[in-house]
């Protein structure tokens, strides 16, 4: 028989103990964005970011870096240094990303289309943008447009087709593992366009300037990091390599589309008596890869806190209204996507890249460094 002293006591027990398991489950049920949180960003402050563009200084992907980092600096707690490692159109600093330690203190913004080409296509040691690194967010699509210098006598496509019947029109390229090469490669193929490709540039700066003193006929350059070139009147646009027109912008005015039913990829298929139809599969796949963008990356194996960690700050520095202040005055445009997301559309790219291997291939053929 159970006396009233021991029910009081066991009732209070039993309350005590109940009580406790409360809190606790209170506690509990608060804490997974502390830990997050604990396990994730808080290893990172006060620490310094190694920050690596995998392009020379002053080019499209060390200004939108440059940008960038201050906004996730304050909202990591950490110092991001700024390291450009050029060479091999991206590839060496997309090595070095690769290779450093998943711990959170690597991270860069890398060429995504470049780089699937390189691993789609078999460059040595290409690192693949879906399994050698882990994706924290899009930054910005990139897409290209095609251009020349604005004294040569190339004044449009029609003057590109004419010409290289003559000779093979010089392309100028940093290595056959960038997206100047694979759109380049692409659009010879796509248009029949006698071409030669010159390498050993180290950017797109020199790229460019080359263009600009006639040692190049053509260059492929991302629409962002050519307008200021365009605006001074160094550069002329000739092509766009897209489905619609890139920009309401006067250096694009009647400049046309290499994608979509009324591109250059069809009529010109249409004029050869290829198929419009392959011809309009391939154009749009290029697109496709282009606008997998400027991605910001860790190396693989980042921890999923860590990884959540970086990628909510990643988030949220890009829709800070000063970042997008700063970005618009650079006339640098943005066109954000989260880790998911991001890494959804370099899957499917890739998938679709399959088509340009033999093409891309043989193009390496004409390559002279």
């Amino acid at each position: 028989m159970i006396s009233r002293h021991h029910f009081h006591a066991g009732a209070a027990y039993g309350f005590r103990a109940a009580f406790v398991l409360l809190v606790f489950c209170a506690l509990w049920l608060a804490c997974p964005a502390n830990a997050k949180t604990a396990d994730g960003c808080s290893l990172l402050k006060g620490k310094t970011i190694r920050w690596i563009v995998p392009f020379s200084a002053g080019g499209g992907y060390d200004v939108y870096s440059r940008l960038l980092a201050p906004y996730l600096e304050r909202r990591l707690g950490a110092r991001i240094k700024i390291d450009n490692i050029s060479g091999g159109g991206g590839m060496v600093g997309g090595r070095t990303i690769m290779q450093a330690a998943p711990d959170g203190l690597t991270l860069g913004l890398i060429n995504s289309p470049g780089t699937l080409n390189a691993a789609v296509t078999g460059v040595a040691n290409a690192p693949d943008p879906a399994r050698d690194f882990s994706i924290l967010g899009r930054l910005a699509h990139g897409l290209h447009i095609l251009v020349t210098g604005a004294k040569s006598p190339i004044k449009n496509m029609d003057d590109v087709l004419a010409l290289s019947v003559e000779k093979p029109l010089v392309f100028g390229i940093s290595g056959v593992g960038g997206i100047s090469f694979l759109v380049a490669s692409m659009v010879s193929h796509i248009l029949d366009v006698n071409t030669q490709y010159v390498a050993g540039y180290s950017g797109t700066r020199q790229t460019t300037l080359a263009a600009i003193r006639g040692e190049i006929d053509l260059l492929s350059l991302p629409f962002d990091s050519a307008r200021g070139r365009l605006e001074a009147g160094h550069l002329r646009a000739v092509m766009q390599i897209s489905c619609e027109p890139l920009a309401d912008h006067p250096a694009l005015a009647g400049v046309p589309v290499l994608a979509g039913p009324d591109g250059l990829a069809v009529l010109r298929a249409k004029r050869l008596g290829r198929s419009p139809a392959e011809a309009a599969s391939l154009a749009d796949a290029l697109v496709a890869l282009t606008k997998t963008g400027r991605l910001v990356v860790a190396p693989a194996g980042l921890k999923p806190v860590m990884a959540d960690c970086l990628s909510r700050k990643f988030k949220e520095a890009m829709a800070d209204p000063a970042f997008l202040k700063a970005a618009a005055k650079a006339k640098r445009p943005i066109d954000p996507a989260d880790a998911g997301a991001a890494h959804a559309t370099v899957v499917q790219a890739m998938a679709k890249a399959s088509s340009f291997v033999p093409i891309v291939r043989a193009a390496m053929e004409k390559v002279r460094k």
